[in-house]
Formats: structure tokens, sequence, C-alpha cells
């Protein structure tokens, strides 16, 4: 399974410690990233990135595809989330948690207020849906039912209350709640194409294919969908509903859209940032050198590297302004032509 990896600089600058929340609301403040070079950024602005070819699907757990992956993540969220200052593990769309019963229990308490991007409520059955629908289930190509398997038995989740989910599982796992990064998906979405619903097993893996209906792709994450053409680009807009504030209590993200520019030729995409119709560019080691004497000669952007969070091979990372950290999971060089702010 591909697994939900932070991307650069968007995710970047929406995480942060939790919050104990209301009823009403509780979003999850931002704030602890400055050594990182995130500080609060103005609303507005659109910021563009590269993809290296058509998504095949717009269901993240219905094909095994990186652009969809890189798509994803800012469309979705999961239970909990990395802090990309300290690497660990901290709540996202769980407020809270709790491990009983010998290292078999885990609670998770929701984050109540939160909405998805078309204004209905997020809550525990969408969380029990997607694992036991969709995660759990060995027919979706994107699925991890090995994972929820222990000794041959399985995990079982299931819904204390609205707002309150439970794994228990057949014996002590230290690693399960790396599980729970895996994204949530709407439950009166994604209902049809489910066993649940009535469908088979396999049918999940239909949902959302890449002529759908914007409206159909719905998430908690800090964009939603725009538009989608094959071949050209994918353009999320900012989602109203998200969940995120920063330290100042300003709702994120700050950019109202952010766009991927399908360019499959590395060096193509090279060429795009440096005309300046792409914000930020992963780059290799064999590109380095050059962009890097670019800089030094006076190029408006800054080549910067950061350090590995998975142990991806190393890489680079150029971004023109308005200049925001890279991200963790690898190496990386940065161009940027501003100070880094958060977009």
């Amino acid at each position: 399974m591909h697994r939900p990896t932070p991307l650069a600089l968007i995710t970047l600058t929406l995480m942060t410690a939790a919050l104990t929340g209301t009823a009403h609301a509780a979003p999850k403040k931002i704030s602890g990233y400055g050594t990182l070079g995130v500080t609060n950024g103005k609303q507005g602005g659109t910021y563009a990135l590269p993809l290296g070819d058509s998504p095949q699907s717009l269901f993240y757990y219905g094909v095994i595809d990186n652009n969809l992956g890189l798509v994803s993540q800012q469309l979705f969220d999961g239970l909990l989330e990395f802090n990309l200052a300290t690497y660990k593990l901290e709540p996202a769309l769980a407020e809270s948690y709790a491990v009983s019963n010998g290292g078999k229990t885990y609670t998770f308490k929701l984050r109540q207020g939160v909405k998805w991007s078309d204004g209905q409520t997020f809550d525990a059955d969408d969380v029990v849906f997607t694992y036991k629908n969709i995660i759990m289930n060995p027919e979706a190509r994107a699925g991890d039912a090995a994972s929820f398997k222990l000794d041959g038995k399985p995990v079982e989740i299931s819904r204390v209350n609205q707002y309150t989910v439970k794994f228990d599982l057949p014996r002590p796992s230290p690693a399960f709640l790396l599980q729970m990064r895996s994204f949530i998906m709407p439950k009166h979405k994604l209902m049809k194409f489910s066993e649940e619903g009535g469908a088979k097993p396999s049918d999940i893996n239909g949902a959302w294919p890449t002529n759908s209906p914007e409206s159909d792709v719905v998430g908690t994450g800090p964009f939603k969908l725009g538009t989608y053409t094959a071949g050209q680009k994918v353009t999320l807009v900012r989602n109203p509903n998200h969940w995120k504030v920063d330290a100042a209590g300003t709702r994120l993200p700050y950019l109202d859209r952010l766009e991927f520019l399908i360019i499959r030729d590395p060096q193509a995409q090279v060429a795009q940032f440096l005309a300046g119709n792409l914000d930020q560019l992963n780059i290799s080691g064999a590109q380095f050198p050059d962009l890097k004497g670019k800089e030094v000669a006076g190029a408006p952007f800054k080549v910067m590297r950061s350090t590995a969070l998975f142990g991806s091979p190393p890489s680079s990372r150029t971004t023109s302004t308005p200049g925001t950290p890279p991200s963790p999971r690898s190496s990386a060089t940065c161009a940027s032509a501003a100070p880094c702010r958060a977009c």
C-alpha cells in the first residue's frame, strides 16, 4: 500500500499540535515550525507544482498511483499525522487517543465540528466505513488488509458513539498507530460502491473515475477538487470548511488555488520552473549543480536541502516565489525568491 506521506510545502504549513475542542468546532492550531522557516502567511494566491503524469483515478484506494497520491494528500486526512518538526505522530482528525487492555485496544476520540468539503458532518461512521469497506477490504487495490490481521486474526473496529471509535487487536502491536495515518473517506459519497451498500468488494475500485463530477470528490483536507483535465492540469481550490488554523486563529489554507501541471519529462519540468510557470520542483542530484550555480549567480530562487523522514533517496527541490520549506520526505533542494512563509 502507498501510504499518505506529507507533501512538501503545503502540508508543512498545515500541521501542528492539537487543541482541545468543543462540540461546535475543534480546530487544530499551527505553531512550532519557526525552525523550518514557516511563518504566518497572507490569504490568497495560487501555487503551481508538477505532476509526472495524469492520475489514473480520483479515488485514492482504487489504484496504486503516486501522482494521485500527491494530489490526495491535499484532499484527505487521517486520524493521525506526522509533526514535521519533531517527526512524531500526533492527532489529526482524531482529537486524542488512548491505549488500554495491555496494548490491545486503541480508542480514538474524534475532533468534533469537522465538516466534509460539501458541508456534511464528519463522524465515527466515516471512520468505521473507511476501514471496514476500503482499507481492510482485500479487493481494494490500494487498501491494506494485511496490516489488519495479526497472527491470522483480524483487527476489529467498532463505533462507540458518534465521535469515538475503537480498534481491538488480537495482540499488542506497537507499529499499529502508523496505520492511523490512512486517509478517511466520506461514507455518504462512497456507500454505493461498497459491500455495505450492496456492491461487490471489488466495486470499490470503480469509485470516482477521472470523469466524475468535481462535487463527488469530497474530503476534509485543505483543498477540494476544482477541475481536472487529463494530460494538462489538476486544479484544487481552497476548502472553506478545513479544520486547521494558524497561530493567530486564521483558517487555513492561505492559498486560493493549488495547481498541479502535468509535465512528464523531468527536463521540461526544469524548463517550466525556470520560466516561472512552476513554484516548486524536486530535482535530481544530476540537476543540482546547474541550478545551484544559477542561484549563486543571482537567479531568483533558492536551493535548499531537507532531512529524510521516510528513508527516500536523496533528491533536490527548487521553489520560486512565494517561498516555502521542502518536504522532509527526502533530502531536497528548494529554490525560492522570498523568505519562507506559510502558504
